[in-house]
């Protein structure tokens, strides 16, 4: 038995699918992890998005589902699972593809979006390796489809009955990179309805991108990788913030569910041991960043289908068991007083002699 069919989400998924669709999703599972595996070889630095982050993400969307698995159907169960594996599997180039960027379809309006990227590619011949990944990395969620339509992927490898998922499997996949707005203004595939309602589309993407926001603990940043990479001794900007990311998972063991989720709204606990003050800053900056996507995404729950409309997310996350190992926590900074600032460059009253 795989590791994933450990999960909540798979066994609810297995009790509820025929064998044919249990095969089916078996069988891109097995092929989507054997890809996910070769990742490392374009991001090497890269906290991991291999199994174990697809697994994390499996996991994770049967905690936030928490009692309202029972309701979910299983196409919807298909859609997630296969989401958790595919998401990133973009993120995967070959040798040629890792050469030829500059020839990349997508390359001219990556460059466009990113004007310093732009000046660095204008003058230099060679691509530098931090934009080669910062564009591998941007156009990711879209390529996506690229794997999902191999011609060694079977035309009735991923289909549901009749009807093939290449295309909505690609757009749930897709959606993850997108800003929260954009999941009703720019993806018009993400069917709250589809197959008659058989399953809400709109909601999976929700549950794919807070699970993969979420997947934030030491098991995507094993300690002995970390070593075998050199973390903390590199220097340059393209290191240093993979480096942020590393010593982030490092010092998490991750978020832990309550039992009880009776109110209309319920508050997620996070562990943590941070041993630097700028490590701590950036965990509690990035729980910061995860609330944010909890807002917006009860806010485009409307746009679900009845059954998810009223849906409860994570209202908050309590930050009382993160520990500060070794020194005293606090966000100590210097600020500038800006209108101070201006008059003083600016203003009437330079100098003690106003004829100056």
């Amino acid at each position: 038995m795989d590791e994933f069919e450990n999960t909540t989400l798979w066994k609810d998924f297995a009790s509820k699918a025929t064998d044919e669709q249990r095969q089916m999703v078996r069988q891109l599972v097995k092929r989507a992890s054997q890809r996910l595996e070769l990742i490392r070889d374009t991001f090497p630095t890269y906290t991991l998005h291999n199994n174990i982050h697809a697994h994390n993400v499996i996991t994770l969307m049967g905690h936030l589902l928490g009692p309202e698995l029972r309701k979910i159907t299983p196409l919807e169960g298909a859609f997630l699972i296969l989401s958790a594996y595919c998401h990133d599997i973009g993120m995967v180039f070959d040798d040629d593809e890792r050469h030829n960027i500059r020839g990349e379809p997508q390359f001219q309006t990556f460059l466009s979006e990113h004007p310093e990227q732009a000046l660095d590619v204008h003058n230099n011949k060679d691509l530098s390796a931090d934009i080669a990944e910062l564009y591998c990395r941007w156009c990711h969620p879209d390529r996506v489809a690229k794997f999902l339509h191999s011609p060694d992927l079977q035309n009735d490898a991923i289909k549901w009955g009749v009807t093939s998922l290449r295309d909505t499997l690609s757009a749930v996949c897709r959606s993850h990179g997108y800003d929260v707005d954009k999941l009703i203004t720019g993806c018009e595939t993400l069917d709250s309805t589809f197959r008659g309602g058989e399953a809400d589309l709109m909601f999976c993407a929700i549950v794919l991108r807070l699970a993969d926001i979420m997947d934030f603990d030491n098991t995507r940043s094993p300690e002995e990788v970390y070593k075998y990479i050199g973390v903390g001794r590199r220097t340059d900007k393209r290191h240093t913030l993979s480096d942020v990311e590393w010593l982030k998972h490092l010092a998490s063991e991750g978020f832990r569910f309550p039992a009880d989720r009776d109110d209309s709204h319920y508050i997620l606990a996070f562990i943590a041991r941070p041993d630097h003050p700028a490590v701590e800053y950036d965990i509690r900056q990035f729980l910061d960043t995860i609330e944010n996507e909890f807002r917006k995404c009860n806010g485009i729950l409307r746009h679900c289908s009845d059954k998810w409309r009223n849906f409860r997310l994570p209202d908050r996350i309590d930050r009382k068991d993160i520990t500060s190992n070794g020194y005293k926590y606090g966000e100590y900074r210097f600020t500038l007083q800006h209108t101070q600032i201006i008059n003083l460059l600016m203003g009437d009253n330079l100098y003690a002699d106003p004829h100056v």
